[in-house]
C-alpha cells in the first residue's frame, strides 16, 4: 500500500483515480473488462490486428465495441463516484 503522506498532491490524487478504475473495471462484464485492459493498460498498444487476433474479432467491430465498453465504464463511474 502507498503511504499518501510520501506523495506529492497529485501523485495521490492520480493513484486514488486509478483505483477508481479499476473498482470500476471490475464492476463492468467480464469480457468488456478485459477488452478495455487489453486497450489501454498494456506495455504497448496493440493494432487493430492484435486486438482482432486476441479476441476473435472483425476489424470493423473494434471501434463500436470499444465504444460501448468505454460508455458503460462512464456509467459506472458517474453512478459511483459522481464523475
Amino acid at each position: 500500500m502507498i503511504d499518501p503522506r510520501s506523495l506529492a498532491s497529485d501523485d495521490v490524487i492520480a493513484a486514488e483515480a486509478r483505483v477508481q478504475l479499476e473498482i470500476a473495471l471490475d464492476r463492468l462484464d467480464p469480457r468488456c473488462a478485459e477488452f478495455l485492459r487489453f486497450l489501454f493498460f498494456g506495455a504497448t498498444t496493440p493494432s487493430y490486428e492484435q486486438i482482432c487476433a486476441e479476441f476473435g474479432l472483425a476489424i470493423g467491430s473494434v471501434g463500436p465495441i470499444r465504444g460501448r465498453c468505454l460508455e458503460r465504464l462512464r456509467q459506472i463511474l458517474e453512478e459511483t463516484y459522481g464523475q
